[in-house]
């Protein structure tokens, strides 16, 4: 009777957790068919809902975490990293006086979600991964199903740099993919030591979804990704993290600040691009002035920039962006998420799982230095491998874990 119990509380919290989580995670689509001005009025009520809903589940987040602030080390020096980061951003829009309400109530839920993040991996880290594998394969399944029948979107664009999707532009597809791709591998690689069978398919539905919609960074990623997995299906070796964070850092850097790298102009040249990375060069220049104008505590949360006569408010690159906006002030505490992530990575003993999701976490890091969306999505990929490596370590020092091994299939 006792079991049956624990089965039916366990399904309680997966419930709650899948419930809470789906207003993280606001499709695109949302805000692009009010730009075309379809069905206006029901897209906007919709959107707002999903706001309200937000914030509730983020004041959820606060609320379950209660119980856990009297413990020691309840919240990972990883967490706590990113609650200092969302405050910190908070501080530098007051000092740059750019603080308003939107994003007051923004940084509110960023926390929640942090804390909602928390409260499951201190549950449990294997029960959370079955929701984030269950939410986001179906929006996967949704996202590619709406490329494949409708080429050019919902709204039968032009081209498709306009055409919506049920995930959102050509490019906002990508966070979803990697999240189900990611859940799924790790998930799978805790029950059965191994990839899942057939983890291929999925991946090379992702990469023909890509090329119909013409999404060369989702393309380029998820071919990083297939290629992460068939390295440790068949090679298994150990990796720094370190070391290749601070290359991807060093590369990211030289392309901002635009110094010439043939390499990477033959494979951008490979994919029908240029050097300009499809003219974001534009808008890193002007996030770099903004940069330079105030280094310490940035230009403010409302910061726009110009391309070709159309305004918009993001750099297409995080990392450039959140430095023009927020500052050192910010971007600070940023690097300590990534520090604290590392040695985590570091402190694991089975060196072939942590390489394995080193590399993962690298090939989203190096698409958020050439695209912007919801913060959440990065949020949720550290807290999950904050939590498996976590929870390792405990059974690992109390002897009761079951060494996990990357095999080949």
């Amino acid at each position: 009777m006792g079991f049956r119990h624990r089965q039916l509380k366990i399904k309680k919290i997966e419930l709650l957790y899948f419930l809470l989580l789906i207003p993280f995670f606001k499709l695109l689509s949302l805000g692009m068919f009010q730009e075309h001005g379809f069905q206006t009025s029901f897209f906007r009520a919709l959107e707002n809902i999903t706001d309200v809903l937000r914030v509730l589940a983020a004041l959820m987040g606060y609320l379950l975490s209660v119980k856990s602030m009297f413990k020691k080390k309840w919240l990972s020096k990883t967490g706590k990293w990113l609650i200092i980061m969302f405050a910190a951003q908070a501080m530098s829009c007051l000092l740059n006086r750019s603080i308003g309400w939107f994003f007051t109530v923004k940084a509110f839920s960023y926390i929640g979600f942090v804390l909602l993040c928390n409260w499951i991996n201190e549950y449990s880290v294997e029960r959370g991964l079955h929701v984030d594998r269950f939410f986001f394969k179906w929006l996967t399944i949704f996202g590619v199903i709406s490329i494949f029948i409708f080429p050019l979107g919902f709204l039968h664009a032009d081209r498709v740099y306009t055409a919506v999707y049920f995930l959102g532009g050509k490019n906002a597809a990508f966070p979803f993919y990697y999240l189900f791709l990611l859940s799924w591998y790790l998930l799978s690689m805790m029950k059965q030591k191994k990839l899942p069978h057939f983890w291929y398919i999925p991946l090379i539905v992702m990469i023909l979804a890509a090329v119909v919609c013409q999404s060369v960074s989702t393309l380029i990623t998820l071919i990083l990704v297939g290629l992460v997995c068939v390295l440790y299906l068949r090679i298994r070796p150990k990796i720094r993290i370190g070391v290749l964070f601070a290359a991807l850092g060093t590369i990211l850097g030289a392309i901002y600040i635009g110094v010439s790298m043939p390499a990477i102009s033959r494979l951008l040249l490979l994919f029908g691009r240029n050097s300009t990375f499809s003219h974001r060069t534009i808008l890193w220049k002007q996030a770099a002035y903004y940069i330079a104008a105030s280094p310490i505590y940035g230009g403010g949360y409302s910061l726009t920039y110009n391309i070709w006569g159309e305004i918009t408010d993001h750099a297409h690159g995080w990392y450039i962006d959140s430095l023009a906006k927020y500052g050192l002030l910010a971007f600070i505490p940023f690097l300590m998420v990534m520090l604290n992530t590392m040695k985590g990575l570091n402190k694991e003993k089975d060196r072939i799982l942590a390489s394995f999701m080193g590399l993962l976490l690298l090939v989203y890091l190096l698409h958020m230095g050439f695209d912007d969306y919801n913060f959440n999505f990065f949020v949720l990929i550290i807290m999950i491998i904050d939590g498996i490596v976590k929870q390792r370590s405990i059974t690992q020092k109390s002897g009761k874990g079951i060494k996990i091994i990357l095999k080949g299939q």
